[in-house]
């Protein structure tokens, strides 16, 4: 009778500490979730913030009067990264896709 009342004071205690070790992990996942929220929140402040920049910078000027430029340099580097019928089918393929966009609304 005594070894099993002190295997059970034994299980006890380590009952006892497994709750606390319990408590313990907790209180950090708890932190550890505090700190994912309050990154997460950041990145989406950050990202609302670059797109209102970007919407502003594309509305510019600058940005209408260079389109023109980014238009050609962007084939020049397609028609030197695919070849000159590759490109032109791709470019093809880009505005029949625009085109029909447009007329679904």
């Amino acid at each position: 009778m005594p070894q099993q009342n002190e295997d059970i004071e034994a299980i006890a205690a380590e009952r006892d500490e497994l709750r606390a070790r319990v408590e313990e992990l907790s209180a950090e996942l708890a932190v550890l979730r505090d700190r994912e929220a309050e990154h997460w929140l950041s990145a989406v402040q950050s990202e609302y913030a670059e797109s209102t920049i970007i919407v502003s910078l594309r509305n510019s000027v600058s940005w209408r009067v260079t389109k023109p430029l980014r238009a050609v340099q962007s084939v020049r580097l397609k028609v030197r990264r695919v070849g000159l019928v590759r490109a032109a089918r791709m470019s093809g393929g880009y505005l029949k896709n625009r085109i029909a966009a447009r007329r679904r609304g």
